[in-house]
């Protein structure tokens, strides 16, 4: 895992293995990125908040988790993460992710993949600064 994403992992108090582990049960939906026999990302979509009377449920929680090999692969990761991208909005009309403020480079990507960059809120168990990112279909 890239250092500013176990950071970004840490500062919500989980450990590592256990987050992964984690994601991937709670995610209906699970993938992995791969260029060049290396592993480059693992993510996954989790369901939001539960419908109620009153409607669907209104978004669905997005997560990636990046490898020390995406700067060896700069062009299929941006390759895939706009394949994934369309991809999941096509299941899934409103996606909410949250990206550390720190990690500008993960806020850059967003951005770029037409993410809504919103402004930074106290989120997690330490209550540090993290941006909402939300895509829309």
């Amino acid at each position: 895992m890239r250092p500013e994403d176990a950071a970004e992992v840490r500062v919500q108090g989980r450990e590592l293995l256990a987050a992964v582990e984690d994601s991937l049960r709670l995610s209906e939906l699970s993938f992995a990125v791969e260029a060049g026999g290396e592993l480059l990302a693992l993510g996954g979509v989790a369901p939001g908040p539960a419908a109620t009377a009153l409607g669907p449920r209104e978004y669905d929680l997005v997560w990636l988790l990046t490898t020390n090999a995406v700067p060896r692969h700069k062009g299929a990761f941006w390759r895939e993460s706009l394949r994934v991208v369309t991809g999941l909005l096509r299941a899934y009309p409103v996606l909410l992710a949250h990206v550390d403020a720190r990690y500008d480079a993960a806020l850059r990507w967003a951005e770029r993949l037409g993410g809504l960059v919103c402004p930074a809120v106290p989120w997690g168990a330490s209550g540090e600064l993290f941006h909402p990112v939300v895509w829309r279909a």
